[in-house]
């Protein structure tokens, strides 16, 4: 008896031009994704070094070693790649943060308080260039980054609001007062903000979790020195 047809046998056949497109077209997507991703790093650095306002194309594409079309390829336009790099790094960063506070979700409080702070720190550790820029852009007014629309500008805000998440949970647990509790995020995110400035300008100083350590005593025990009690006689 002969072998039947594959439809009528039941067997399922492999077209292996199908399996190879998908193959390259996978290859392809990933090439892409890889290519996008070194011109936001050499931006990151071209940015830093030059400049936010007066960096150029042509030399994002000489670090990133690639043609200045290329860059077009992938990215609109000059204000389009600076809004996808701080999209992209702002999303890192939060991704980054939000992992570690799940891992710690089940510690105490000023742990995870302390867990919040060194993830931040360490994400601009490791972002020095990126710090860079922030710092530059928070007294520009750059037109690209005034026409990012509400979603983009409401994950650009995460980071804060994970502060502001870490607060109300110390409240909630009577970590900390109530007093002015309106107030506690942006005096967390100020003290996190002046080390990352010092440690912009002095790399290094101390280790990322002995900062943490030094933010967290600061934020939960003030600067006020203790008065002393009077001796009765």
């Amino acid at each position: 008896m002969g072998l039947g047809s594959p439809k009528s046998s039941g067997l399922q056949v492999v077209n292996p031009r199908s399996s190879n497109a998908m193959r390259t077209s996978r290859l392809r997507s990933r090439l892409r994704e890889a290519t996008a991703m070194a011109i936001l790093d050499a931006t990151e650095e071209v940015m830093s070094e030059a400049g936010v306002e007066s960096f150029s194309l042509n030399a994002v594409a000489a670090r990133a070693g690639i043609a200045v079309g290329t860059i077009y390829n992938h990215f609109r336009d000059r204000d389009e790649l600076i809004r996808q790099l701080f999209t992209t790094r702002r999303a890192q960063m939060f991704a980054e943060v939000d992992s570690v506070l799940k891992e710690a979700q089940k510690l105490p409080f000023r742990e995870k308080l302390t867990a919040f702070v060194q993830a931040v720190l360490q994400h601009f550790e490791n972002r020095h260039d990126f710090l860079s820029i922030v710092l530059q852009t928070e007294h520009l007014r750059l037109q690209c980054l005034d026409r990012i629309d509400p979603a983009e500008r409401s994950a650009l805000l995460k980071i804060e609001q994970q502060a502001a998440d870490i607060v109300k949970l110390g409240l909630k647990e009577k970590a900390l007062r109530p007093e002015a509790a309106d107030l506690y995020p942006a005096l967390l995110m100020g003290v996190v903000r002046a080390i990352l400035l010092d440690r912009l300008e002095s790399p290094a100083a101390r280790p990322v979790s002995e900062e943490a350590e030094r933010v967290v005593d600061l934020f939960l025990r003030g600067a006020g020195a203790v008065p002393r009690t009077r001796s009765r006689t």
